[in-house]
């Protein structure tokens, strides 16, 4: 009678399984597709792993020691020290421009060295960090902003990303100004 019972169970549980599923046990996987049974159990698993498995190589990485924890940006290797209060950051310039032609521009402004960002072919970017002697031509190379070069209207603005404001580019003005 024990027996019956238990095999009667056994033959019950494989009815409810069968009832309403493909006699191939797939399942519908995602966007309708059928998958085996199986390989869907093994996808769950995959899911709760994959994060685990992520996380370790993301551990494993060599870690760069100028990025601060947390910082997922990786740090420019065209922008030089920012620290460096007298270094303007020069943009929308025209593309066929080189270092020697941004001094050239920038000729009343005691210009100590040019960094025009390149693209991996060689072109220019468009942009460039100008590093002055002294703060006060960094101050005439503010009265640059929003002229005009080749039909392109350049911005120069202080390299820690705060905007030129008129102010500056009036006084900028002024101190080129005093020298003539």
């Amino acid at each position: 009678d024990v027996e019956a019972t238990e095999s009667n169970a056994a033959d019950v549980s494989t009815a409810t399984a069968d009832v309403g599923a493909p006699s191939d046990a797939s399942v519908s996987g995602p966007g309708g597709t059928k998958r085996n049974a199986e390989a869907a159990s093994l996808d769950l698993e995959g899911d709760k792993a994959a994060p685990a498995a992520k996380k370790q190589k993301m551990e494993d990485r060599p870690q760069d020691p100028d990025q601060t924890p947390g910082d997922s940006r990786q740090k420019s290797k065209h922008r030089p020290d920012a620290s460096n209060a007298l270094t303007a950051f020069v943009w929308n310039l025209p593309y066929g421009k080189e270092e020697e032609d941004i001094k050239q521009w920038l000729q009343t402004c005691d210009v100590e060295h040019v960094q025009l960002v390149r693209h991996k072919k060689g072109n220019s970017l468009g942009y460039a960090y100008v590093t002055m002697a002294n703060s006060r031509s960094l101050l005439k190379a503010f009265s640059f902003d929003k002229r005009y070069w080749d039909k392109r209207q350049v911005r120069v603005q202080k390299c820690d990303g705060s905007k030129t404001t008129k102010k500056l580019r009036d006084q900028g003005q002024q101190a080129l100004n005093q020298e003539q």
